[in-house]
């Protein structure tokens, strides 16, 4: 909930465009809404600027870098020598209308550097996907590495990509948080099959049907560091 009005969630639209109290900073400023009544036209507005003058780079902050849309990796690969992978899942079961999200990070080794997993409260299986993927892109931009966000959910990646925008409100809401975090950082989003996301599938999973501890994952379970090892085996 939004601590100044109190009358919306705090998404990111509502900070930018519909609280009381940033319309009446919009009216003081000499810049205006004009037609960047959405998160993701406030971003190309950004980007356009950034483009004009590319103090990002001078600030030593790459540009986000985009995978290929049709990737269809099958099986887990490793990541390019200096990024770690983040692979993305979320779970949801409409009978009982529980979810969760997962993620599993790995360097160019294969080896794992943290798992992160919790319960949420969505309505649909997309979101739960979608929210996978901003919780990475927070990761990210905290730790301030070079990254690969891959999920197996092939529109919520098409939608980081092409920033084209979701009929679903809630899901596109999730992808507009996402897109602003991982602004100014060096990641790349990667779409693959679910046989190569199995390490956080199965997390998502479990954490859903609240079996694993508070995140990270410790100890690791045996049936988890098999999973691991497969993907490693078959990165070869």
């Amino acid at each position: 909930m939004c601590r100044i009005c109190f009358k919306e969630v705090e998404s990111v639209e509502h900070i930018f465009f519909r609280c009381k109290w940033t319309k009446e900073v919009w009216k003081l400023s000499s810049l205006k809404l004009g037609d960047l009544q959405s998160v993701t036209l406030l971003i190309r507005w950004f980007d356009k600027i950034l483009a004009l003058d590319d103090r990002s780079l001078a600030l030593g902050h790459p540009p986000i870098s985009h995978s290929e849309e049709g990737c269809n990796v099958q099986k887990w690969q490793l990541p390019q020598m200096g990024f770690w992978k983040f692979n993305c899942d979320g779970a949801f079961c409409p009978k009982s209308k529980t979810a969760a999200f997962s993620i599993v990070v790995r360097d160019s080794e294969g080896r794992l550097l943290s798992t992160n997993y919790g319960r949420i409260r969505v309505s649909l299986a997309l979101a739960a996907k979608a929210w996978a993927i901003r919780v990475a892109c927070s990761m990210v931009k905290c730790w301030g590495i070079s990254a690969i966000i891959e999920s197996d959910a092939k529109r919520v990646v098409q939608l980081c990509l092409h920033r084209e925008g979701d009929s679903c409100k809630k899901v596109q809401t999730i992808i507009d948080d996402s897109l602003l975090f991982i602004s100014g950082c060096n990641a790349v989003f990667s779409w693959c099959k679910r046989s190569a996301n199995s390490c956080a599938n199965w997390l998502a999973c479990r954490a859903r049907k609240g079996l694993l501890p508070p995140p990270p994952l410790s100890p690791l379970l045996d049936e988890f560091c098999k999973l691991l090892a497969a993907d490693l085996d078959s990165s070869d």
